[in-house]
Protein backbone atom coordinates (compact mmCIF):
# COMPACT_ATOMS: atom_id res chain seq x y z
CA UNK A 1 0.00 0.00 0.00
CA UNK A 2 1.43 3.37 -0.99
CA UNK A 3 2.36 5.75 1.76
CA UNK A 4 0.10 8.73 2.32
CA UNK A 5 1.90 11.94 1.38
CA UNK A 6 2.89 14.06 4.35
CA UNK A 7 0.53 16.98 4.90
CA UNK A 8 1.87 20.25 3.56
CA UNK A 9 2.38 23.00 6.12
CA UNK A 10 -0.23 25.74 6.11
CA UNK A 11 0.66 28.69 3.91
CA UNK A 12 1.87 31.63 5.96
CA UNK A 13 1.69 35.38 5.47
CA UNK A 14 3.27 38.12 7.53
CA UNK A 15 0.90 41.06 7.98
CA UNK A 16 2.39 44.48 8.72
CA UNK A 17 0.23 47.24 10.21
CA UNK A 18 1.79 50.65 9.78
CA UNK A 19 1.41 54.39 9.54
CA UNK A 20 3.80 56.23 7.18
CA UNK A 21 4.01 59.21 9.55
CA UNK A 22 4.72 57.11 12.66
CA UNK A 23 8.32 57.42 13.84
CA UNK A 24 8.29 53.93 15.33
CA UNK A 25 7.24 52.52 11.97
CA UNK A 26 10.28 54.28 10.52
CA UNK A 27 12.32 52.61 13.26
CA UNK A 28 10.89 49.28 12.09
CA UNK A 29 11.63 49.93 8.39
CA UNK A 30 14.82 47.80 8.45
CA UNK A 31 12.74 44.93 9.88
CA UNK A 32 10.31 45.24 6.96
CA UNK A 33 13.24 45.20 4.54
CA UNK A 34 14.63 42.09 6.26
CA UNK A 35 11.45 40.15 5.47
CA UNK A 36 12.60 40.14 1.83
CA UNK A 37 15.33 37.69 2.85
CA UNK A 38 12.94 35.20 4.49
CA UNK A 39 12.05 32.45 2.02
CA UNK A 40 8.37 31.71 1.35
CA UNK A 41 6.98 34.40 3.61
CA UNK A 42 4.78 36.88 1.72
CA UNK A 43 4.31 40.30 3.30
CA UNK A 44 0.93 42.08 3.33
CA UNK A 45 0.68 45.76 4.28
CA UNK A 46 -2.21 47.37 6.16
CA UNK A 47 -2.25 51.14 6.65
CA UNK A 48 -3.98 51.95 9.92
CA UNK A 49 -3.79 55.71 10.06
CA UNK A 50 -2.80 57.48 13.26
CA UNK A 51 -3.61 60.94 11.95
CA UNK A 52 -6.50 62.46 10.04
CA UNK A 53 -10.21 62.95 10.50
CA UNK A 54 -11.03 63.22 14.18
CA UNK A 55 -7.41 62.25 14.91
CA UNK A 56 -6.08 65.29 13.07
CA UNK A 57 -2.80 66.52 14.53
CA UNK A 58 -1.18 69.91 14.03
CA UNK A 59 2.57 70.18 13.43
CA UNK A 60 2.99 72.82 16.11
CA UNK A 61 5.86 73.61 18.49
CA UNK A 62 4.89 70.76 20.83
CA UNK A 63 5.04 68.33 17.91
CA UNK A 64 8.46 69.61 16.87
CA UNK A 65 9.85 69.24 20.40
CA UNK A 66 8.41 65.74 20.74
CA UNK A 67 9.76 64.68 17.36
CA UNK A 68 13.25 65.92 18.20
CA UNK A 69 13.31 63.87 21.40
CA UNK A 70 12.01 60.72 19.68
CA UNK A 71 14.38 61.07 16.75
CA UNK A 72 17.35 60.88 19.09
CA UNK A 73 16.04 57.69 20.69
CA UNK A 74 15.26 56.03 17.37
CA UNK A 75 18.60 57.04 15.83
CA UNK A 76 20.51 55.59 18.79
CA UNK A 77 18.47 52.38 18.72
CA UNK A 78 18.34 51.69 15.00
CA UNK A 79 20.81 53.95 13.20
CA UNK A 80 18.00 55.44 11.12
CA UNK A 81 18.81 58.86 9.64
CA UNK A 82 16.78 62.04 10.26
CA UNK A 83 16.71 65.50 8.74
CA UNK A 84 17.96 68.38 10.88
CA UNK A 85 15.79 70.67 13.01
CA UNK A 86 15.76 73.42 10.37
CA UNK A 87 14.39 71.01 7.76
CA UNK A 88 11.88 69.68 10.27
CA UNK A 89 10.62 73.20 11.05
CA UNK A 90 10.34 73.96 7.32
CA UNK A 91 8.39 70.73 6.85
CA UNK A 92 5.97 71.71 9.62
CA UNK A 93 5.42 75.06 7.91
CA UNK A 94 4.71 73.43 4.53
CA UNK A 95 2.50 70.65 5.90
CA UNK A 96 0.97 72.05 9.12
CA UNK A 97 -1.51 69.17 9.52
CA UNK A 98 -0.74 65.46 9.69
CA UNK A 99 -2.94 63.28 7.46
CA UNK A 100 -1.94 59.62 7.25
CA UNK A 101 -4.58 58.79 4.66
CA UNK A 102 -2.77 60.53 1.81
CA UNK A 103 0.53 58.55 1.96
CA UNK A 104 -1.35 55.32 2.76
CA UNK A 105 -3.38 55.84 -0.42
CA UNK A 106 -0.09 56.41 -2.28
CA UNK A 107 1.26 53.07 -1.07
CA UNK A 108 -1.95 51.37 -2.23
CA UNK A 109 -1.69 53.16 -5.59
CA UNK A 110 1.88 51.94 -6.09
CA UNK A 111 0.76 48.40 -5.33
CA UNK A 112 -2.07 48.65 -7.86
CA UNK A 113 0.53 49.54 -10.48
CA UNK A 114 2.57 46.44 -9.67
CA UNK A 115 5.23 48.15 -7.55
CA UNK A 116 6.37 46.56 -4.28
CA UNK A 117 4.30 48.43 -1.65
CA UNK A 118 6.88 47.87 1.10
CA UNK A 119 9.58 49.38 -1.10
CA UNK A 120 7.41 52.41 -1.88
CA UNK A 121 6.56 52.82 1.81
CA UNK A 122 10.29 52.87 2.56
CA UNK A 123 10.76 55.65 -0.02
CA UNK A 124 7.97 57.69 1.58
CA UNK A 125 9.33 57.18 5.10
CA UNK A 126 12.83 58.20 4.08
CA UNK A 127 11.45 61.28 2.33
CA UNK A 128 9.45 62.32 5.40
CA UNK A 129 11.92 61.57 8.18
CA UNK A 130 15.35 61.83 6.53
CA UNK A 131 14.78 64.37 3.76
CA UNK A 132 12.08 66.61 5.27
CA UNK A 133 9.69 66.12 2.33
CA UNK A 134 5.95 66.73 2.79
CA UNK A 135 4.62 63.33 1.72
CA UNK A 136 1.06 64.49 2.41
CA UNK A 137 1.26 66.72 -0.70
CA UNK A 138 0.48 65.51 -4.22
CA UNK A 139 3.48 67.09 -6.03
CA UNK A 140 5.87 65.41 -3.58
CA UNK A 141 4.16 62.04 -4.03
CA UNK A 142 4.32 62.39 -7.80
CA UNK A 143 8.02 63.16 -7.65
CA UNK A 144 8.68 60.15 -5.43
CA UNK A 145 6.59 57.94 -7.72
CA UNK A 146 8.67 59.11 -10.68
CA UNK A 147 11.80 58.22 -8.70
CA UNK A 148 10.40 54.66 -8.55
CA UNK A 149 9.70 54.66 -12.32
CA UNK A 150 5.94 54.73 -11.89
CA UNK A 151 4.24 56.39 -14.90
CA UNK A 152 2.97 59.83 -13.84
CA UNK A 153 -0.50 59.62 -15.37
CA UNK A 154 -1.10 56.07 -14.15
CA UNK A 155 0.04 56.92 -10.65
CA UNK A 156 -2.13 60.05 -10.51
CA UNK A 157 -5.21 58.06 -11.59
CA UNK A 158 -4.48 55.22 -9.16
CA UNK A 159 -3.95 57.69 -6.32
CA UNK A 160 -7.36 59.28 -6.93
CA UNK A 161 -9.00 55.83 -6.80
CA UNK A 162 -7.12 54.84 -3.65
CA UNK A 163 -7.91 58.10 -1.85
CA UNK A 164 -11.58 57.30 -2.37
CA UNK A 165 -11.05 53.89 -0.75
CA UNK A 166 -8.53 54.74 1.94
CA UNK A 167 -10.97 55.37 4.80
CA UNK A 168 -12.56 51.87 4.56
CA UNK A 169 -9.03 50.43 4.20
CA UNK A 170 -7.87 52.11 7.41
CA UNK A 171 -11.04 51.09 9.30
CA UNK A 172 -10.48 47.46 8.29
CA UNK A 173 -6.84 47.64 9.40
CA UNK A 174 -7.81 49.05 12.80
CA UNK A 175 -10.53 46.40 13.21
CA UNK A 176 -8.03 43.61 12.54
CA UNK A 177 -5.61 45.15 15.03
CA UNK A 178 -8.26 45.29 17.76
CA UNK A 179 -9.46 41.76 17.04
CA UNK A 180 -5.94 40.39 17.44
CA UNK A 181 -5.28 42.36 20.61
CA UNK A 182 -2.37 44.29 19.10
CA UNK A 183 -1.57 47.75 20.40
CA UNK A 184 -0.63 50.54 18.08
CA UNK A 185 1.92 50.72 15.27
CA UNK A 186 4.03 49.11 14.07
CA UNK A 187 2.43 45.69 14.47
CA UNK A 188 3.38 42.40 12.86
CA UNK A 189 1.06 39.39 12.74
CA UNK A 190 1.82 35.95 11.34
CA UNK A 191 -1.12 34.30 9.61
CA UNK A 192 -1.01 30.50 9.40
CA UNK A 193 -4.23 28.92 8.22
CA UNK A 194 -6.98 30.40 10.36
CA UNK A 195 -4.58 31.41 13.14
CA UNK A 196 -3.18 34.91 13.59
CA UNK A 197 -0.25 35.38 15.96
CA UNK A 198 0.92 38.82 17.12
CA UNK A 199 4.71 38.99 16.99
CA UNK A 200 6.83 41.06 19.37
CA UNK A 201 9.04 42.98 16.97
CA UNK A 202 10.08 45.61 19.51
CA UNK A 203 12.95 43.52 20.85
CA UNK A 204 14.37 43.27 17.32
CA UNK A 205 14.57 47.01 16.56
CA UNK A 206 18.07 47.68 15.32
CA UNK A 207 18.61 43.93 14.76
CA UNK A 208 17.13 43.14 11.33
CA UNK A 209 19.26 40.03 10.81
CA UNK A 210 18.04 38.55 14.09
CA UNK A 211 14.46 39.39 13.08
CA UNK A 212 14.84 37.58 9.75
CA UNK A 213 16.27 34.54 11.53
CA UNK A 214 13.41 34.62 14.04
CA UNK A 215 10.82 34.70 11.26
CA UNK A 216 12.53 31.87 9.43
CA UNK A 217 12.48 29.81 12.62
CA UNK A 218 8.75 30.31 13.05
CA UNK A 219 8.14 28.50 9.77
CA UNK A 220 9.50 25.18 11.03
Amino acid sequence: MAEEPAPRPAARTLHYFYDPLCIWCYAAAPLVEAVRHVVNLPLALHGGGLFGGRHRRRCDEAWLVGMTALEGRVADLTGQRFCDTTQRSALAARAPWLDSGVPIAAVEAAQQLGHDPAAFLAVLQSAWFAEGEAITELPVLQRLAARCDLPAADFAAALVRCQQQVQPHMRTSRRLLRAAGARGYPAFMLESGARWQVLDAGTFLGKPDHWAAHLAGLQH
